[in-house]
């Protein structure tokens, strides 16, 4: 057993979690109380009278002891940023070619929106036009359920790890990573079948996400996402516990997750050879040349970006060309 896992027996004896301790090298300068404002009032916004006073808040909730701050409410309500915080962002092509990229390293509270806006920025949306007076709009991932991941990671995360989470957005799917272990022995499939007891790394951050309304019950964050992917026609997450965190990934809209036997034979492959992904779109190019990206995406079910991904691959294999106009042309077997 190690040093922190100790702690966190004896804290959990008391009912409490680590960060409710004090953080004896913060002050309140450290802080933004307008910050602590604006959560009073949403929590108040939402039916609740608490009272409006920021240090009178901080004492109540036991975020602040005998004049100094707990961890959490460092975190919570940072005034530039804090030192623990810092998640990666990354918009990648593929795995060693980055696109854009940005840091979220401030208050808890405001880093959920601009974890989720990032996402949001870098993934694909269809408007599909169905004679309605607004038309719909069709997103490669279901909006809700990536926000409530990106709430987990900031809920449940080791702030204590010497690693960052990190996020990671492809043309098919999202990776995201988050410091910390499963907790009481839990495993991935307890968390897949929905058999377990919640228990929380950090009571104080949930607490507050709680009463700001962002969780709405403890221990049904996985469940709910689960059912919003297969309700929006996604293929289903895959959670992995590493030896330092986890990692969920989330896949697009029409990507078709290979099964094990296709990974190993794409592993094992020389590298001028095809992939599975590429094999199904030059089959569709083969038998309809000339084709465009919307027939490709009815006769493989992949999403559009993940096409053009694999149409650029064997464009520069010199297995398919383009011609003609941008709006007209298609595809061509070479």
């Amino acid at each position: 057993m190690s040093l922190t896992e100790i702690s966190d027996s004896v804290l959990q004896t008391q009912n409490s979690s680590w960060d409710y301790v004090l953080d004896e090298s913060g002050s309140l300068e450290d802080i933004s109380l307008e910050k602590v404002s604006e959560s009073i009032a949403r929590i108040n916004a939402r039916g609740h009278k608490i009272p409006t006073d920021p240090m009178d808040f901080l004492r109540k909730n036991r975020l602040m002891r005998d004049g100094k701050l707990t961890f959490a409410a460092q975190m919570l309500f940072a005034k530039d940023w804090h030192v623990n915080t810092a998640v990666q962002m990354g918009r990648f092509i593929d795995p060693i070619h980055i696109k854009d990229r940005d840091e979220a390293h401030g208050d808890l509270v405001t880093q959920v929106d601009q974890l989720f806006g990032f996402v949001k920025k870098h993934i694909n949306c269809a408007v599909v036009i169905s004679g309605k007076p607004e038309n719909d709009l069709v997103w490669d991932y279901p909006l809700e359920a990536i926000r409530e991941i990106i709430l987990n990671m900031v809920v449940h995360r080791d702030y204590r790890a010497a690693s960052e989470s990190c996020i990671k957005i492809f043309d098919d799917r999202i990776e995201f990573f988050n410091p910390g272990s499963l907790l009481d022995d839990m495993t991935v499939e307890d968390l897949l079948n929905n058999s377990y007891l919640s228990t929380l790394r950090n009571k104080a951050i949930a607490n507050h996400f709680h009463e700001l309304g962002e969780i709405e019950k403890y221990g049904s964050g996985v469940t709910r996402v689960l059912q919003m992917f297969r309700e929006a026609g996604n293929p289903e997450l895959k959670i992995e516990a590493t030896g330092t965190g986890v990692k969920v990934t989330a896949f697009a809209l029409g990507v078709k997750v290979a099964d094990k036997a296709d990974k190993i034979a794409d592993k094992i492959a020389d590298k001028t050879a095809l992939t599975t992904s590429e094999k199904k779109v030059l089959a569709v190019v083969n038998e309809v040349n000339g084709c465009g990206i919307s027939l490709i995406m009815e006769k493989t079910g992949f999403s559009n970006s993940y096409i053009r991904k694999n149409l650029a691959l064997l464009v520069e294999k010199k297995l398919v060309e383009r011609r003609g106009s941008k709006k007209t042309g298609g595809y061509f077997v070479v």
